[in-house]
């Protein structure tokens, strides 16, 4: 199968849909959760396909359960925990100065530090908010 890049946005798609769509309904090789969502979670373990490999990078909100018969018998999903580690920002802050690590779109709202209230309301209410950055 050839290799797909598509941004999939929960707040404006069923993501499961449109990964079994896009794969003919096979799933999905490999699932990376990254922002901590315990519906990630369990949709990623969801729409992996046989001996697909999940990593659990985000740092998730709540507990999340698992059908673990799935995972083992059913699957036979490969399950990777990753977090980032101190030691990596330095080369992260490198790539993005240089232009190397292209981050377009990544901030989606941006507040003056005496606005933090309103800056907290926004990343925990607003649908639109991906990032939400606070400036000294």
């Amino acid at each position: 199968m050839e290799k797909m890049k598509k941004m999939l946005n929960p707040t404006a798609c069923n993501v499961t849909e449109e990964i079994m769509k896009l794969t003919d309904g096979l799933g999905c090789s490999i699932y990376v959760e990254a922002s901590g969502s315990p519906k990630s979670a369990t949709q990623g373990l969801a729409v992996l396909c046989n001996h697909g490999r999940y990593v659990q990078m985000g740092v998730l909100s709540d507990l999340v359960n698992a059908d673990w018969n799935t995972i083992g018998d059913g699957k036979e999903l490969t399950i990777i925990g990753s977090h980032l580690f101190a030691k990596i920002y330095p080369a992260v802050i490198r790539g993005i100065e240089k232009g190397l690590i292209k981050t377009d779109g990544l901030i989606s709202h941006c507040y003056k530090l005496a606005d933090w209230k309103k800056a907290y309301e926004t990343a925990e209410c607003s649908p639109e908010a991906v990032k939400v950055m606070l400036e000294p």
